[in-house]
């Protein structure tokens, strides 16, 4: 078994906040930068004259306290334009988020005669935020992993994922969320008295020491995934995971995109510990998120190592896939890559862009992902005979495809791109490696 390098014991272990939101949700989420939330009613199907809840998960992802308004519009008429009296005590609430909280806001609804029996009556929640100018994240744009520690039994999370949550926009606003929910032909004789909304607290950063020694508690687990010798490449599934991850967020990739951005993934886990001597794994947010992995569900430890990362991690795994990934080519490339701060930024924004945030953009995927995992190509080897040639003729093929849309920044990226593909040519020439 090959010995994984010596780590900075000194440093400190501190994971991210976890993803309580995605917890309940089953990933469901609106993300407005600072501030996370989904929407669902519960009950979807009521009785005239029953009381059910329209149900708002809040997220909040800095390091302050954050003031919170969240104000809901109901169907005044069915589909039918009959009339529509739906009912709530409070159709706004303004509440405030402490650091890094989450919790439930539950706003009470009923529909009153002449209200008819119908199908997908609208509620829209407008969900608006206010925080402090010096905030600091402490949760990833993705959510980061699942949490360990939470103020609600088993039974009641399973009864919060149950319901049917929505990211819904409503006429593209980041803001407004659409849900729907069936009235059954049915009436229930005398309306009960409706209670006031309420906010439950489902995690607080007072959890956060509890979560953070759990974690620890699968360090020697954790290390253990982290040497791949023992378990085979993980490249086969993070390849299938990029081609569905982005194709989800409309970016659909040509095999060879997918490839070398699952190159650049199975890189960061499978080799870059080996071979980068400025990587202590222990402060990596794929190493920190698995432990937190571990850690919510001990059984995983039995999993396949690759299904751990293509499932749970590939968000922490493109993170870190980004930042290494300027790292391997700018001493390829004659162009200023920024400094690291601007690369955190930009590798922020594309999880956020994953994580259902903003619109597509070829840089994404092409700088550094791609570009990157041109490089490291013939390090990740699905097999041994694997042709370095083909990832470079589909690229070349996939460029022309893309080119006619690209300009500005893009232009320069695929100039770059050019650039490392023509030495790669001249290398595989001159090592007299065959097209095959």
């Amino acid at each position: 078994m090959a010995a994984l390098p010596n780590v900075k014991r000194k440093l400190q272990f501190k994971p991210l906040y976890p993803d309580v939101l995605g917890a309940v949700t089953k990933g469901t989420r609106i993300t407005m930068e600072q501030l996370q939330f989904a929407f669902g009613i519960s009950p979807r199907q009521a009785f005239i004259n029953q009381s059910f809840e329209a149900v708002v998960v809040l997220q909040n992802m800095v390091d302050q306290p954050t003031s919170v308004k969240v104000a809901m519009q109901l169907p005044t008429k069915d589909r039918k334009g009959n009339a529509a009296v739906i009912d709530t005590p409070k159709p706004q609430i303004t509440l405030t988020l402490q650091p890094g909280e989450v919790g439930i806001l539950r706003m009470p609804l009923i529909a009153h005669p002449p209200t008819q029996p119908g199908k997908e009556y609208p509620v829209r929640v407008a969900v608006r935020y206010r925080t402090g100018e010096r905030a600091v994240f402490v949760r990833p744009p993705n959510g980061g992993a699942p949490p360990s520690v939470l103020d609600v039994s088993p039974f009641k999370l399973q009864v919060l994922r149950d319901i049917e949550f929505r990211a819904t926009l409503w006429n593209e606003s980041a803001e407004i969320v659409t849900s729907t929910f069936d009235l059954a032909p049915h009436l229930i004789p005398k309306a009960p008295e409706l209670p006031q909304p309420r906010y439950e607290s489902l995690w607080t950063r007072e959890k956060m020491p509890k979560e953070i020694e759990l974690a620890q508690s699968r360090l020697a687990d954790a290390r253990k995934l982290a040497n791949f010798a023992d378990y085979g490449s993980a490249y086969p599934m993070l390849r299938t995971a990029v081609e569905e991850r982005f194709a989800a967020r409309d970016l659909p990739l040509h095999p060879a995109e997918a490839s070398a951005i699952a190159k650049i993934m199975t890189y960061v886990i499978d080799d870059a510990p080996n071979l980068e001597q400025s990587i202590a794994i222990e402060q990596t947010r794929w190493f920190l998120g698995l432990c937190q992995v571990l850690a919510s569900d001990p059984n995983l430890v039995h999993a396949e190592r690759a299904e751990i990362f293509a499932n749970y991690l590939f968000s922490e795994v493109l993170y870190e896939a980004i930042l290494l990934g300027f790292d391997v080519i700018e001493q390829q490339v004659s162009e200023n890559l920024g400094t690291p701060e601007e690369r955190i930024q930009y590798a922020n924004r594309v999880i956020a862009w994953m994580a259902g945030r903003g619109t597509a953009d070829l840089n994404y995927i092409y700088l550094p992902l791609i570009m990157a995992g041109l490089l490291v190509a013939r390090i990740v080897q699905h097999t041994r005979l694997e042709n370095p040639w083909e990832i470079v003729d589909g690229l070349r093929e996939a460029v022309r495809g893309r080119v006619r849309l690209a300009d500005g920044e893009t232009v320069v990226v695929f100039e770059m791109l050019n650039e490392l593909l023509k030495k790669a040519e001249i290398t595989f020439r001159n090592q007299r490696i065959d097209r095959g």
